[in-house]
């Protein structure tokens, strides 16, 4: 039985998650439809199509990402309000899933620490990414998803979990299909880590887990499928144009040394706090091996 100590212990965790929530929620009513910008043109797509017209000409024409684009054609549809607590939702998904890679269980408190870290970006980010409603359908959702499938992986390889076939492994499936078609970013990255995890099962020579092997490629194919979308062509020439002119001339070389230079501002500008709160915490958290820490 759990004693009284144990009990009001848990239920503050419980008591200060929620209302982290609560406030997350109130936190949304500042925000609307921004009529200058993308939510305009979601909002008015429905009239011009129906859902599957509008991820094929999407995907012609502009953009693999459907998954967050039927969502967003979705929910403009609705009041506003489904979009706050949708969205709200998506934030405690992310909070959820950052807290489990790093612990083998569930913990209230370790949620609202990962969540209180987030607050840690600039302001810029988080209304671009978090609260700005066509931004958190683009960067949200895929985050959010793209860190909840990368659950089973940090219990395999730090926890060294076996992971069995159940409904469980139906829901992730579908959750990893569905980040597969979200943001090419953010699914390139789970990618790697992925790729990573079986080639570090592969040197230790490890059991390989048939569940987390399907994930990887249904990632990849997801990855494929997106890279070849002609609307992410397009997209590419007219974003170019209008951020970059002559981008596409430069070398390997001069691409790889602008990204360096563009993410070390990114991240000593907007991220710099979040990244070192992170580092504590995996060091703090992880076990004593210095492979572990440094992956």
């Amino acid at each position: 039985m759990i004693n009284q100590k144990d009990f009001i212990k848990k239920s503050g965790s419980y008591l200060l998650l929620v209302t982290i929530v609560v406030l997350v929620y109130l936190f949304h009513l500042n925000f609307d439809i921004f009529e200058i910008s993308d939510d305009a043109w979601f909002k008015n797509a429905g009239e011009y199509f129906h859902l599957f017209d509008f991820l094929k000409w999407r995907y012609f024409h502009w953009s693999a990402r459907l998954f967050p684009d039927a969502v967003a054609y979705l929910i403009f549809k609705l009041p506003i309000v489904y979009w706050r607590v949708f969205n709200t939702a998506l934030i405690v998904l992310l909070g959820y899933s950052i807290s489990r890679i790093f612990n083998s269980k569930w913990k209230p408190f370790a949620s609202v620490s990962a969540l209180l870290i987030l607050g840690y970006i600039s302001y810029d980010v988080l209304y671009s990414g978090y609260f700005w409603i066509t931004g958190s359908f683009n960067y949200l959702l895929p985050m959010a998803l793209g860190m909840y499938v990368m659950i089973p992986y940090a219990d395999s390889y730090f926890r060294e979990t076996e992971h069995h076939f159940s409904i469980k492994t139906i829901l992730l499936f579908i959750a990893v299909f569905l980040f597969s078609f979200s943001n090419e970013q953010v699914l390139a990255c789970a990618l790697g880590a992925a790729l990573c995890y079986h080639i570090a099962i592969f040197i230790q020579k490890k059991k390989v887990n048939p569940i987390l092997l399907i994930s990887t490629g249904l990632m990849l194919i997801g990855f494929i499928i997106m890279y070849v979308s002609p609307g992410n062509k397009l997209r590419f020439v007219f974003e170019e144009a209008r951020y970059f002119p002559g981008f596409s001339s430069l070398s390997l070389l001069g691409r790889t040394k602008i990204g360096m230079f563009w993410m070390y501002q990114m991240i000593s500008q907007n991220m710099i706090v979040s990244v070192v709160l992170i580092t504590i915490l995996t060091l703090i958290i992880t076990k004593p091996s210095w492979y572990k820490k440094y992956l």
